[in-house]
């Protein structure tokens, strides 16, 4: 499409919907700011904003000034949101596969250890 043509696009946050909010700097100049968003039943927006630098651009300065407005003084996840974001987390994770004998993880079981290296050697 022609630049001349290209529409902006916008978003829009209230303060209801933000379930997280993250501002962070490291050692090595490379930064972040983060903020996640419930726009409805299980549907989820995230926001990330990275930089290098010691400047500090206006997304992070409006995410500042939006958490301090609403009395978030803190990044981390925002009051009664705890749940949501909970259900938010774990949507990204694969689930652990469990040994069905022990009810460990796969990786901490040993009671399969010998079963399944006498498979191996089978099939050779």
């Amino acid at each position: 499409m022609p630049k001349d043509k290209m529409k902006d696009f916008n978003v829009s946050v209230t303060p209801d919907e933000v379930m997280y909010t993250n501002i962070s700097t490291s050692k090595d100049g490379y930064n972040s700011a983060r903020m996640v968003i419930k726009k409805g039943d299980k549907e989820y927006m995230s926001i990330s904003y990275e930089w290098e630098g010691d400047s500090i651009p206006g997304f992070a300065m409006d995410l500042m000034g939006f958490m301090k407005r609403n009395s978030v003084e803190t990044s981390g996840i925002w009051k009664d949101q705890e749940k949501a974001y909970q259900e938010f987390s774990a949507k990204g994770k694969p689930k652990e596969e469990l040994c069905t004998q022990c009810g460990k993880r796969k990786e901490e079981c040993k009671c399969g250890t010998k079963k399944e290296k006498s498979e191996d050697t089978e099939d050779d």
